[in-house]
């Protein structure tokens, strides 16, 4: 004969498994998600100013340091922060939750500071993405 028992074990067994599965879907499909809407914005992020040296486009930009930030790993916040370098050799934070980006200049003292050998001087910047023209 058969167990009686073996029926609801295996229902509750793979029913188990199956939670299991959604519930690790779940918490890494919406990260995933929120990964590539912080992305999106950062290359959307474009900032005008009358001195091209201080404007900045971020599908132009090279991204120098990306800093991801998720609360105790567990995926439950996010915010990016992305420095990048535009093609004068200026240095700019990008920062989103995914809901409200920024982007700020920062002066090459504070960048050096942050990015530490990570930064390149402005000349060195600009012989490294070739020379940028002024007209």
């Amino acid at each position: 004969m058969y167990d009686t028992h073996f029926l609801p074990s295996a229902v509750f067994l793979l029913s188990a498994l199956g939670i299991a599965a959604y519930l690790i879907y779940v918490r890494r499909h919406p990260a995933a998600s929120r990964v590539e809407l912080a992305m999106r914005q950062f290359l959307d992020s474009v900032v005008h100013a009358e001195d091209a040296r201080f404007a900045f486009e971020g599908r132009h930009a090279v991204i120098v340091r990306k800093d991801e930030d998720t609360s105790n790993g567990e995926h439950t916040s996010y915010i990016l922060t992305v420095y990048a370098r535009n093609p004068y050799g200026e240095y700019f934070s990008f920062r989103t939750d995914g809901h409200k980006p920024s982007v700020r200049h920062l002066e090459h003292r504070l960048a050096r500071i942050i990015l530490k050998h990570e930064y390149l001087g402005p000349e060195a910047a600009g012989r490294s993405e070739g020379a940028v023209d002024e007209n």
